[in-house]
């Protein structure tokens, strides 16, 4: 067995503390301007794009550096966290969200991750200080354990360090930094090397890492990418285990290898249950379920191939969100797949060692194959479609795995290059060179097949400098690989992985965003002047007016929301009461640019395009232009009724409707400027504060809690909302609910909250007769629960989306709260589960002693 084919001997400790050095030192780099400065790693300066921060007061006369492709953490992800920081400094579980929609799980919505031991920091720190060391800490153990794992396959430590610099500096994982996506990816190499020591060396210590790796991924936020990550470990695990299986005298070790495996992933999916049982209570209560198993098969297929492989070798071909130049139509995050030049060239050098080093076979054909599927061409698209559940996952996340093969392969190559010499030199430099020569043709393909599109968007002005970093990187890379052997051997260990550094920090550090803690959502007039309202009450806004769920960071209740989840009730009353603010393309679509987009459509002219100011923007209209003219449908109707294919959310166009006021919204926020605003009803709206933005007072919003003594039944939550939506239906004098209560209600009466947290509400109610307690809170198909004097009652669906409990006649005390059973059944199993590792932790180490 060669030294290739057998784990490296143990590392010295001076050794694996220089490997972790390097990529401190990296990673101390790359996060510089935060550290020194004392900012915080947050997006959060794309609010200075919307009311009611766009004021020169506020943003300081201009967003800076705003990356628009960071919507999501600066708008939902960290004021979750904030929401769940302020319940567990009040004593409270962070199970419920308040703050979006008419309430929403919050733990098990998933992507709050709150069971992530890191995101821990978040509850003893200020707000917006712990995203910076959370995503430091995950980048360095991304790096340090590909280091490790690369060092115990037997490479050198400059090849080591090679790789650990090229995954940490990975753009796909520092794109999606402050995604739970980046937590889940940064743990990869954790669970790899994990597994690589079970497969080489069966205990228990070795069982629990792999077991405490894969249960961290489970719970860092993302279950699409944990499968991908672990589906990939366990093929590696089985590709390690080939040649003991082989031998008769080591079968014996492979299958203990195999038990302790398969124990090792129960194990982590028990670890995690705390968060994958209240999870799915949600999943299958939510909209997203049913809209994304429904829009899997309609996904359009091989429309970014082109534009996935030309961004390999040029990852800012049609620009860069970080510098507002991007104007392609797909998500950045989507179609980027650079992992550096020296990395593609030193990958190709590795196949010089094709026959002699197993890992080169594995982590080429594994890098081949998986960016073939991540590239989701028409073949692969159906088929992976076709399977349940995994279906629905977008297949570019595996551009992770391909990476981390690339990066593993990259690290190969150098360590072959510094260790060989004569006839396998040539050999290698051959592989290299013809590297380097296919990397130069994609390039030259890519910029002539986008030539068209380069001109018409502006990107021809920022190609000369691409193509110069291009050029510079790929002769730099061949110069090392052909330096002659001997004393430049030094320059090449030390050349290559700074090399890559060098290549890899200019993309990698535009995506963490600085932003001073002030300006992270920084209080407005406006912002304070709701805050200071006594409460409970929730706010409406029109559009991207205060963008939903930016309330959440200030404990403002909003009526709208985004979240990958929706209650699905509460998302069917939504988009019945406004279907034009569920419209992907009104949601940032004045009717001037609707007008725009109507011209444009049945002119065909393109300058018209160039009224929409944003680039993602006209390549957005210019795909739905196609879709239109295979519809047959009247331009206008077009835009107006395609359907929402993901279920992300409630927007609002229209603030007026009397269902608003059921769902107890009291101020209704507008910007400065927005003359429709000021054609609300004054017999229902008032002004009440004009300044950076305009609030009107709802004078008929509903009290959070009522009695209603009369009820309809209707057939169906659909049957509901349309009886909801009936005109002169009174929903202060009866409820609609889908069964009959008991005992039946006769009288209304009155309700007064006295106790209020995140997730209950304990009301007084008083009647002379049975009553209907209505809570306008949203309603789940399970985790709630609900007492009348201490005895327990049903939670009743009322007006399709709400809460209602049936209460006799007199005073009582009535509690309804979210308090789901998957909480607690999955807190005993997690804590089960930890103990009998811990004790087996202890029970294996009695044993080695």
């Amino acid at each position: 067995m060669n030294r290739s084919e057998s784990p490296a001997p143990r590392s010295h400790r001076n050794e694996t503390l220089l490997l972790l050095a390097v990529v401190v030192a990296v990673q101390l780099v790359a996060f510089g301007p935060q550290i020194v400065g004392g900012r915080c790693l947050s997006g959060a300066d794309l609010l200075f794009e919307f009311p009611p921060f766009d004021s020169p007061a506020t943003n300081g006369g201009g967003p800076s550096h705003a990356n628009s492709a960071l919507g999501d953490p600066a708008f939902h992800i960290e004021p979750w966290l904030d929401e769940a920081s302020r319940q567990v400094r009040r004593g409270e579980i962070p199970l419920w969200n308040p703050c979006q929609f008419a309430g929403a799980p919050l733990h098990g919505n998933y992507e709050a991750a709150l069971c992530y031991p890191p995101q821990w920091l978040h509850f003893v720190l200020p707000p917006g200080r712990a995203t910076l060391p959370i995503a430091f800490l995950e980048l360095v153990v991304a790096g340090f354990f590909t280091a490790l794992f690369a060092r115990r396959r037997g490479l050198g430590m400059a090849p080591s360090a090679f790789a650990g610099i090229a995954f940490s500096l990975l753009p796909w994982l520092n794109f999606h930094l402050l995604w739970p996506l980046g937590s889940v990816g940064s743990l990869l190499p954790v669970s790899m090397f994990a597994a690589d020591v079970l497969a080489t060396a069966p205990s228990i210590a070795a069982a629990v890492g792999l077991a405490v790796a894969f249960a961290l991924e489970l719970l860092a936020g993302h279950p699409e990418t944990a499968v991908h990550v672990g589906v990939f470990t366990t093929i590696w695990f089985a590709w390690r285990l080939i040649p003991a299986v082989r031998r008769v005298e080591e079968r014996r070790l492979a299958w203990c290898a195999m038990a302790a495996f398969a124990g090792a992933a129960v194990a982590a999916i028990l670890l995690a249950a705390v968060q994958i049982l209240p999870f799915a209570d949600y999943l299958f209560d939510s909209a997203a379920w049913k809209t994304r198993v429904e829009s899997a098969t309609h996904a359009a297929i091989g429309t970014t191939i082109g534009w996935r492989c030309s961004t390999l070798v040029l990852p800012h071909l049609f620009g860069d969100p970080a510098r507002g130049t991007y104007w392609g139509g797909i998500a950045f995050t989507s179609i980027v797949t650079y992992v550096g030049v020296p990395t593609l060239v030193l990958a190709a050098a590795s196949l010089a060692s094709w026959r002699t080093r197993r890992d080169v076979r594995f982590f080429a054909i594994a890098a081949l194959v998986i960016f073939s599927i991540a590239l989701d061409p028409p073949l692969v698209h159906d088929a992976i479609r076709a399977i349940p559940v995994l279906g629905v996952v977008p297949l570019d996340r595996l551009k992770l795995v391909s990476g981390f093969c690339l990066a593993i392969s990259g690290a190969c190559g150098l360590d072959h290059l510094l260790r060989c010499g004569g006839e396998g030199r040539s050999r290698l430099r051959a592989f290299a060179v013809g590297g380097s020569v296919a990397a130069l043709a994609l390039c030259g393909v890519a910029v002539i097949a986008n030539r068209q599109a380069l001109s018409e968007h502006g990107g021809v002005a920022s190609l000369a400098p691409q193509l110069l970093g291009f050029g510079a990187f790929l002769a730099a890379s061949c110069a090392l690989v052909l330096l002659p052997a001997g004393r430049t051997r030094f320059v090449v260990a030390a050349g290559a992985p700074v090399l890559v550094a060098l290549d890899l920090l200019p993309i990698a550090m535009p995506w963490h965003p600085s932003l001073e803690p002030s300006r992270r959502y920084p209080e407005t007039p406006a912002i304070r002047f709701l805050e200071q309202q006594p409460g409970p009450f929730r706010i409406a806004a029109a559009g991207m007016t205060l963008p939903p769920n930016v309330a959440t960071a200030y404990g403002l209740e909003d009526v709208r929301g985004h979240d990958a989840m929706t209650p699905s009730r509460f998302d069917l009353l939504m988009r019945r009461l406004d279907p034009a603010g569920r419209d992907p393309l009104r949601r940032r679509m004045s009717e001037a640019m609707e007008a725009t987009a109507t011209e444009y459509f049945e002119s065909g002219d393109h300058a018209l395009l160039k009224q929409f100011e944003r680039p993602i923007d006209r390549a957005r209209i210019e795909r739905l232009r196609d879709e239109w003219l295979e519809s047959g449908m009247p331009p206008r109707e077009f835009l107006r009724t395609k359907p929402t294919r993901v279920s992300r959310g409630v927007l609002l166009q229209d603030c007026s409707s009397p269902v608003l006021d059921l769902l107890g919204v009291k101020w209704v926020v507008a910007p400065a400027n927005e003359s429709g605003a000021t054609a609300l009803d004054a017999s229902r709206f008032r002004l009440a504060f004009d300044g950076e933005a305009r609030i009107y007072e709802n004078l008929n919003a509903f009290p959070r809690a009522f009695l209603v003594g009369e009820v309809e039944i209707a057939s169906s939550p659909d049957d509901a909302v349309d009886r909801l939506l009936r005109p002169g239906f009174d929903a202060r004098r009866c409820a609609v609910l889908e069964t009959t209560p008991e005992p039946a209600p006769r009288t209304g009466g009155s309700a007064r909250i006295d106790v209020r947290t995140a997730s209950s509400l304990v009301v007084v109610t008083e009647s002379n007769g049975p009553s209907l307690l209505v809570v306008s809170d949203s309603f789940l198909a399970s985790g709630l629960r609900a007492d009348v004097d201490g005895r327990d009652a049903e939670v009743l669906a009322a007006d399709g989306a709400l809460r209602a409990v049936a209460v006799p006649e007199g005073t009582h005390r009535v509690t309804v709260a979210y308090a789901p059973a998957s909480v607690r059944t999955g807190c005993l199993l997690s804590v089960g589960s930890a103990a009998f590792l811990a004790l087996a932790m202890v029970v294996g180490g009695r044993r080695r002693r």
